[in-house]
This record gives structure tokens, C-alpha cells and sequence, in this order.
């Protein structure tokens, strides 16, 4: 019984998502973090269709539980990567805009510029891949990894 507990917290998940991307303006004053506040205020565009994958995920789910009345692992070992799947196709592309969405920006805008750009304190590809820059290479310091570590 306890699967069907966990299977109806993944719909409410499925729920929740797109409800507050929706209403994303009535929680702003509740957060106090100004990076927070920047970058929620991306915008990002949700629809009620997106309540369509929680739609989906219920019937699929409850169809699978109807068949295997009794086997809830059988269930749950459906319903897990169902789960995580909708999740990825969804709402990842949506979440990756909040996260680093004006960095992209950023990057795409220096394309085919003669502009230098490096992350620092972070190991990221995205400068190369959106910027379409090469990594920064100094022949003359080749073994400089061996002082620093």
C-alpha cells in the first residue's frame, strides 16, 4: 500500500509543477532571496496543457494498478521511470531556462565575437557549446598542472 502512497505523491509532483509556473507572481513576495527573485522572474511559459502529463501519468499509472490489482512493485517499477520520464520530457527544459537561462543568453549573444569567456569556480561546457569558442590552451605553461596540483 505504501507504492500507492508513493505513486499518488509522483501525480501531485506532476501537478504542482505546472500550477506554480503558472502562478510564479504570487509567490515572488514570499521569497526574500534577490538571486532567487532573479531568476524566477525569467519568463517561462506555462500552459494548462502541461497538467496534461499529470493527466497522463494517472490514467497510465491507474490502468497499470488496475491490471496488477495486487503486484504494487510490478506497479512502482512502472510507474518510477514513467515518472521520471515525464518529469525530464516536460518540465526539464522549463526548469533549465530558470536555472541558467540568461547565461545561455549570454553566451549566444558573444557568438563569433573575438571575446574570451571561462567559467569560474565551476566546471562548465556551456561557454563552448553556445558560444562555439574553443578552450583556452597556453603552450608555453603546458606543465603548470604539475605545481598546482
Amino acid at each position: 500500500m505504501l507504492y500507492v502512497l508513493v505513486i499518488l505523491i509522483y501525480a501531485l509532483i506532476l501537478l504542482v509543477i505546472p500550477y506554480l509556473g503558472m502562478h510564479l507572481s504570487d509567490l515572488m513576495p514570499m521569497i526574500k532571496d534577490p538571486q532567487a527573485q532573479a531568476q524566477l522572474s525569467v519568463p517561462v511559459e506555462w500552459t494548462f496543457a502541461d497538467f496534461g502529463y499529470a493527466l497522463f501519468y494517472m490514467v497510465l499509472v491507474g490502468g497499470v494498478l488496475f491490471y496488477w490489482r495486487s503486484q504494487y512493485v510490478k506497479v512502482a517499477l512502472v510507474a518510477t521511470p514513467l515518472f521520471v520520464l515525464l518529469l525530464m520530457i516536460g518540465f526539464a527544459p522549463r526548469v533549465e531556462r530558470y536555472v541558467q537561462g540568461p547565461l545561455i543568453d549570454f553566451y549566444k549573444s558573444k557568438k563569433g565575437l573575438d571575446v574570451d569567456i571561462q567559467p569560474l569556480y565551476i566546471k562548465s561546457y556551456a561557454c563552448y557549446f553556445y558560444a562555439d569558442k574553443r578552450p583556452f590552451e597556453n603552450d608555453s605553461f603546458t606543465h603548470l598542472h604539475f605545481l598546482y596540483g
